[in-house]
């Protein structure tokens, strides 16, 4: 697994920014100053505490294993973000009744746990189903490594949408119609405003809920990580 370095920090700043300011820039598009000005703060406090979890995860023993698995799973809460800012909006538009404000943020939650869940549970999968890892990432013993890269080979998978309840091969037309959506509110975003927002917002949405499964992966495998240097009794660095 790649070492962690401040260049992924920059990676991360620079997406977190980037999300809070197009949220503030459609907010006041579509909602006004008084409300961009609400929505800015909102956006620059859960962009600061992402960031200061990372800053976190980096300084604390950036050296170690899992505490890496972590942070590339934090690092996923970049994009989440990125998307959920596109969507926020919508929660500053007066003309949208508060019981389908409050639905939408329902539905989003779902599909956010859904993805979370989705991602854990198909990693830890793939994890009972490779055989033994110590003999796939040979491990040394004094120098407290493991070849984890040949384990990871493994255990890749392609992530795609996921919606409970929907059919799996149904998540390309899904995933078409959510693109031509978003390419038709960006088209009128002048004329129609408000409709234009939840046109990108909601599929905005849904691939940001997506992106939790990539999450969900990271904190499954730390999570193997873990029960690997409690099987072997000591813990695993990053091979220089």
């Amino acid at each position: 697994m790649e070492a962690v370095n401040s260049g992924k920090l920059f990676l991360s700043l620079t997406l977190l920014a980037f999300g809070s300011v197009f949220g503030w820039l459609l907010t006041y598009k579509i909602a006004g100053s008084d409300a961009a000005f609400e929505a800015l703060a909102i956006c620059l406090t859960i962009a600061g505490l992402t960031f200061v979890f990372q800053l976190a995860l980096y300084f604390v023993n950036q050296d170690r294993l899992f505490y890496v698995a972590v942070f590339y799973g934090a690092l996923g809460l970049n994009l989440v973000w990125f998307m959920f800012s596109l969507f926020m909006p919508i929660f500053w538009v007066e003309t949208v009744p508060l019981l389908a404000k409050c639905s939408a943020s329902g539905i989003l939650i779902f599909l956010s746990i859904a993805n979370l869940c989705r991602g854990y549970r198909q990693f830890a999968d793939r994890w009972r189903s490779v055989g033994d890892p110590l003999v796939i990432g040979r491990v040394n013993p004094q120098l407290h490594t493991i070849e984890w890269e040949q384990i990871q080979k493994r255990l890749r998978y392609d992530a795609d949408i996921f919606i409970p309840g929907l059919p799996q091969n149904a998540t390309s037309v899904l995933s078409a119609l959510l693109l031509i959506s978003m390419l038709a509110g960006l088209n009128f975003r002048t004329m129609y405003p408000v409709l234009s927002t939840f046109a990108w917002g909601v599929p905005c949405a849904v691939f940001g809920s997506f992106f939790f499964q990539l999450v969900g992966n990271r904190l499954s495998e730390a999570s193997a990580i873990n029960d690997l240097q409690k099987k072997l009794g000591f813990v695993f660095k990053i091979r220089k």
